[in-house]
């Protein structure tokens, strides 16, 4: 997930100004934050999240998508997240950041860190989800708390930002909210 710094960036890729180098450059950014997150297990045998992520990597969404979509419903955390981000970019599916949002949501929820750090930038825009900066430090925190150092910096980064237009009692609630 891009760091608050890089929405820039993926606004530009939205509109279609992305160069060829720049979505390569996203692609390496979204397996290194998976693997950062401890998402990606090495094993013997074909793991059937592998074979959709080989399928999203080689820019067969159809597939890719269909394959995430029957994972996340079975309860794959890394599928959960993946639909998320494919719905938030439209990679294989109409844009659509209610979707991606919802499915963020579960995987949140689930203790995935990638997908606390996207909602909580979903909560920061207001993009899927009603604009709530409570709500944003609440899962910025609890990114803040993990382990994933990759994540926790880009979390601490867009946690700071938005403290700036919080009051003390707001920042103070999501913290609580984050540790309840």
């Amino acid at each position: 997930m891009a760091c608050f710094a890089d929405l820039a960036n993926i606004e530009a890729k939205k509109q279609g100004n992305e160069t060829g180098n720049m979505r390569q450059l996203w692609r390496a950014a979204i397996v290194v934050a998976i693997l950062a997150a401890g998402s990606i297990m090495p094993a013997a045998a074909a793991d059937p999240f592998d074979d959709a992520f080989n399928l999203y990597m080689a820019d067969d969404y159809a597939k890719a998508i269909r394959q995430m979509d029957a994972l996340g419903r079975e309860g794959g955390i890394r599928a959960q997240y993946m639909m998320g981000r494919m719905f938030s970019e439209g990679e294989g599916v109409r844009q659509d950041d209610d979707a991606a949002a919802k499915w963020y949501q579960v995987a949140a929820d689930r203790g995935d860190v990638v997908s606390q750090l996207s909602l909580g930038t979903l909560y920061v825009s207001g993009r899927g989800v009603d604009q709530n900066f409570v709500e944003a430090y609440k899962w910025l925190t609890l990114v803040a708390l993990s382990d994933n150092r990759t994540a926790k910096g880009q979390a601490l980064e867009v946690r700071g930002l938005i403290a700036q237009l919080m009051t003390k009692d707001q920042i103070d609630e999501g913290e609580r909210l984050a540790v309840a």
